[in-house]
């Protein structure tokens, strides 16, 4: 059994060996030997060093043309990534958030750039930890309101208005959380604006991003494109070589035979 195996990979070996033969020099009807035989390995070396001759030149000309496609996909690539870093960015500076914490009275929660008013609940009910609005400081306006017994907080904003009472003995109190929260809605304009400014420059430098990288791509293409007009008289030399050196294999062959 092992005799057969070992006879069936020794036939399929020489088997692949004849039909690589056979394929790297062509022969008709006859003209196996000329292929396999040990005798015309002269006759078969100059076919198979031109072989070898134009393989190498178009591997050659073929690994130039992709490394000028790389370098194409590079630009590309990086100037992707610069594009993308100036969108997070941007997106980052577009994000709201509330900001560091100012100050509280009660239910209300003053932010650098939100107050919160909060639930309230009778004594030894559970309050909710979410708030029960959540108003960004643009926009918004509080004042204090005096009355007989109560003194108020009146915020207002674009979509609405809310009053907080207190008790006269809060004045004070309510004196100097107004006017915080009047001092956070300004420092937050001021913010607002620097924010705005900081998004159009980064929008502009996305614009000069994308030209600068698209010029970067068309010079890299044609320069691309250059190398490959370049290289096809070389391309079509090592084709015409080798097709001279196929004329001089039937030419062998025939003088062998005489």
């Amino acid at each position: 059994m092992e005799f057969l195996v070992l006879s069936a990979m020794i036939v399929a070996v020489v088997t692949a060996v004849v039909v690589r033969q056979l394929r790297r020099y062509p022969v008709g009807e006859g003209e196996r030997v000329y292929a396999l035989h040990p005798r015309y390995s002269s006759l078969r070396r100059p076919l198979r060093d031109a072989r070898t001759k134009r393989d190498d030149v178009l591997r050659d000309c073929q690994q130039q043309i992709d490394r000028a496609d790389n370098a194409v996909t590079a630009v590309e690539q990086q100037g992707q990534r610069e594009i993308q870093a100036l969108r997070e960015k941007r997106q980052e500076l577009l994000r709201e958030v509330a900001g560091n914490r100012l100050g509280t009275l009660d239910e209300l929660v003053l932010h650098e750039h939100v107050l919160y008013i909060m639930h309230s609940a009778p004594d030894g009910q559970e309050v909710p930890a979410e708030p029960r609005l959540e108003l960004p400081l643009q926009g918004l306006h509080a004042e204090r309101v005096e009355s007989r017994d109560l003194d108020f907080i009146r915020v207002t904003w674009p979509q609405g208005q809310r009053s907080c009472a207190y008790t006269r003995h809060g004045t004070q109190a309510l004196e100097h959380f107004t006017n915080q929260i009047y001092s956070a809605v300004q420092q937050d304009g001021v913010h607002r604006a620097r924010r705005q400014k900081q998004v159009a420059d980064l929008e502009a430098r996305i614009r000069t991003c994308q030209a600068e990288t698209a010029q970067r791509k068309a010079e890299a293409e044609r320069s691309r494109d250059k190398l490959v007009h370049s290289l096809l008289p070389v391309q079509r030399q090592a084709e015409e070589d080798w097709t001279t050196a196929l004329a001089r294999w039937e030419t062998d062959k025939a003088t062998a035979r005489s």
